[in-house]
């Protein structure tokens, strides 16, 4: 059974990008000549009195946040006449930093934790969702429950509703620690840089798929929760139903009867109430990235790995490959858990060429139909967005649209139309009368759906 089920047809906006504020100002190395990093550091943090450098193009997020204040230990709400309310960013104590003009590390560093982050808060606009605002600031619902104990439903929260965020940093215990080892001792997880292939693939895929947890689509019962882009933890995950947390196992055949057992149900499910915070799949580890974003990209940069790795054994050179080309690939790769099969071969070394045979690659691309041994209209249609990602990497003609058909030999079959006017007939291998979906392929048949 695959772990990533067939994506939805549901549309999906790209999350708010995070604030990224600037710091403040650091004092010289001549001020301060017999100091040590940590000293440094505190006077730099308490001679900044809380005013911050203002900039020019000032923050257009719709959320009015809460900062820290260190001229008197108050938070301050943001707003366009008092410059000095500005986001902070405190940064590193390390003698490296002597002379340098801007502090760039996003942790308060305390005597006796290695990485405390500053209370902030939220104020609830319109609009606003706890998983939305969970995801933004890179904790999850739960925890921001932990936080506001008077949130007892995350479904109902108020526009002016003050809400405490709480710190994401990990803390560690320096009170044994002495001069610049406090400091030294932590280090954030660090965000880490995606291939245009793999952040394309990752947008496309939330298009399709949408950015919340669900259940839903016909193997829910087998898998139960389903994380964005169809992603199916192989453990860690934990879902809270009523104030109570459950610790779903790692069986996934045995997650929705855990979940049924504890009264979930498809109408109270609460996507919300997923946590997503100790995840891994296939040996990649959420605790390991910054964001749920940079976990998900971590995963569909493996498919990008096991694509090139499978390029390279065919003794073609992956640097050459076109980044829309891969994007295809990549997607062919996650859609179907990996494409290995024989036909598929010769159609990598095609890719490379100035004038490729395209009927090798649509001999494999334009294959795998089925769901549970059943012919599933949708994948013909996913199929054909992949191959077009390819095709269009090579300047060849894509397909428009493909017909759910009854071929002459009892099978179901799609045709696709080209963009040249010629038509592409694939055979999905199971008979129409006992292996087409009723519903996904019968009710279509004969009729020409546009790509």
């Amino acid at each position: 059974m695959s772990n990533y089920k067939i994506p939805r047809e549901d549309s999906f906006s790209s999350p708010t990008p995070k604030m990224r504020p600037k710091g403040l100002a650091s004092r010289s190395k001549a001020e301060e000549p017999e100091q040590g990093p940590l000293e440094r550091f505190f006077n730099l943090f308490r001679s900044a009195g809380g005013e911050l450098k203002q900039k020019d193009n000032t923050s257009s997020s719709t959320r009015a946040m809460k900062f820290y204040d260190a001229s008197n230990n108050k938070p301050t709400r943001p707003n366009g006449k008092d410059p000095s309310a500005r986001p902070m960013r405190i940064g590193k104590a390390r003698a490296e930093l002597e002379g340098s003009t801007e502090i760039e590390q996003e942790n308060i560093i305390s005597s006796n934790s290695a990485a405390t982050v500053l209370p902030s808060m939220v104020t609830i606009t319109s609009g606003d969702t706890l998983s939305a605002i969970a995801r933004d600031n890179n904790t999850t619902v739960a925890e921001i429950q932990k936080a506001n104990p008077t949130i007892t439903d995350p479904n109902r929260i108020n526009v002016g509703q003050d809400i405490n965020i709480p710190s994401v940093a990990k803390q560690q215990d320096t009170s044994t620690l002495k001069g610049n080892e406090v400091g030294l001792m932590a280090k954030p997880v660090q965000s880490i840089v995606f291939s245009t292939p793999v952040t394309n693939t990752y947008t496309n895929f939330l298009d399709i798929e949408g950015d919340e947890s669900h259940l839903g689509g016909a193997d829910y019962k087998e898998v139960g929760i389903t994380l964005p882009l169809g992603i199916v933890p192989s453990s860690g995950l934990k879902y809270t139903h009523n104030g109570t947390t459950i610790n779903l196992p790692d069986d996934i055949t045995q997650r929705w009867t855990t979940l049924k057992n504890a009264g979930v149900t498809l109408n109270n499910f609460n996507p919300a109430s997923v946590d997503t915070s100790a995840v891994v799949k296939d040996g990649i580890k959420r605790t390991d990235y910054n964001s749920d974003e940079d976990f998900t990209k971590a995963v569909v940069k493996s498919f990008e790995t096991s694509v090139i790795k499978e390029i390279t054994d065919e003794g073609v050179d992956s640097t050459k490959v076109n980044d829309s080309v891969m994007e295809g690939l990549i997607s062919l790769a996650w859609n179907v858990q990996g494409h290995k099969w024989k036909d598929i071969e010769p159609a990598y070394k095609e890719i490379v060429k100035t004038t490729p045979d395209m009927a090798k690659v649509q001999i494999g691309m334009l294959q795998v139909f089925t769901s549970g041994g059943i012919v599933v209209r949708g994948l013909a249609e996913r199929r054909a967005k992949d191959y077009n990602k390819v095709a269009a990497g090579l300047n060849q003609p894509t397909i428009e649209s493909y017909t759910p058909v009854k071929l002459k030999n009892g099978n179901a079959g799609f045709e696709y139309s080209m963009s040249d006017g010629t038509t592409v007939t694939r055979d999905t291998g199971k008979d129409y009368a006992t292996k087409a979906s009723q519903g996904s392929f019968k009710n279509h048949l004969d009729k020409e759906i546009d790509i």
